[in-house]
């Protein structure tokens, strides 16, 4: 997370358009690898700080554009040095491909799709992954369609990444390969518990391609109890309790707070707790048919829209079915 943190600094901002993130930077992409090492045979070097367990990413760009290497089965897009990073446990290390560097994607060549790069280092190292899958994995070469998380763990669908060097090696388990710029999600708050004797607690996830690409999700919420959510452009770290809950999104201009209640629109988050405490949603706003999926638009005068490189906060407000009180979740902050 911290690399993409890192990237996105750098990034000019684009706008949220159709329910996809507009294309930045003169059409490139994000490509993000993750991986848990498994196998620490590597003694000394500049990886040396990695050890079984630990978790490293690899992260770069390619420009939506790539070379067919064979027609409508494989293209080779070439990686843009200055934006790859590795991290090892969240902290940057050092390294940068030689060029040329390629990823590759491959639909259904021999039977298998699969995402793959292989490339030496300036520092001496040599990093690889790929990860393969069914003829049905991707749907396309297109970058500007792939956007998504991909994993497999079917042994019929090999995955690999490692590092390799004069230190030694790395043996990891692939856990994803991501294409584009997630939403990344962190939370906020110290919320009051609810009736059930639990607060009530969010979740967020990245949705490519619906409404602004985010979903919230709400648990441990007294069973029947309908709410909606909020939104808003900046944290009380103190909170203001209300009724029974801790309101923790600033009301005092010029920060903005609205109300995801907008009847008859895509900005209507009204959903019901069910019996375990899950929010199932009322409004026909979720794709899942639970939480929420955050729109474009926000709910505020003149109906602003939600741009690559904002972050907006978010809370759950509900009033209990059986006592009348009104209680509120802990905060959850998401980041275009």
């Amino acid at each position: 997370m911290e690399t993409m943190r890192t990237l996105r600094a750098g990034l000019i901002r684009c706008a949220l358009a159709a329910g996809a993130l507009a294309p930045c930077l003169g059409q490139e992409m994000l490509i993000t690898a993750r991986g848990t090492v498994t196998g620490d045979q590597y003694t000394a070097g500049p990886y040396a700080a990695a050890q079984v367990g630990s978790a490293i990413t690899a992260s770069f760009r390619v420009p939506l554009s790539g070379s067919p290497v064979v027609p409508d089965r494989h293209v080779r897009f070439t990686v843009l040095p200055p934006t790859f990073a590795i991290t090892i446990d969240g902290v940057v290390q050092p390294g940068a491909p030689l060029t040329p560097a390629y990823f590759d994607v491959k639909d259904d060549l021999f039977g298998l799709d699969g995402l793959r790069y292989s490339n030496a280092l300036d520092n001496g190292e040599f990093l690889e992954f790929e990860l393969t899958g069914p003829p049905s994995m991707l749907a396309s070469m297109n970058l500007s369609l792939l956007r998504d998380r991909y994993v497999t763990e079917d042994p019929l669908y090999p995955q690999m990444m490692q590092i390799t060097g004069s230190g030694g090696s790395l043996f990891l388990h692939l856990d994803e390969v991501v294409i584009g710029q997630e939403v990344t999600f962190a939370t906020f708050c110290d919320p009051l518990p609810n009736t059930t004797g639990l607060p009530c607690v969010l979740a967020g996830a990245w949705k490519p391609y619906v409404g602004a690409e985010a979903h919230l999700s709400a648990q441990q919420g007294p069973p029947g109890t309908f709410g909606y959510f909020l939104v808003g452009s900046s944290i009380d770290p103190v909170g203001t309790v209300i009724s029974q809950g801790r309101l923790c999104l600033e009301i005092q201009a010029p920060a903005s707070l609205g109300r995801y209640n907008w009847v008859q629109t895509d900005g209507n988050s009204l959903g019901v707790f069910d019996s375990q405490g899950v929010l199932q949603n009322a409004a026909g706003t979720s794709t899942t048919g639970w939480g929420f999926d955050v729109p474009t638009a926000l709910p505020f005068a003149g109906v602003p829209t939600v741009q690559a490189g904002q972050t907006w906060h978010f809370q759950f407000w509900y009033r209990d079915a059986v006592t009348g009180q009104s209680f509120l979740s802990d905060g959850l902050s998401a980041t275009w």
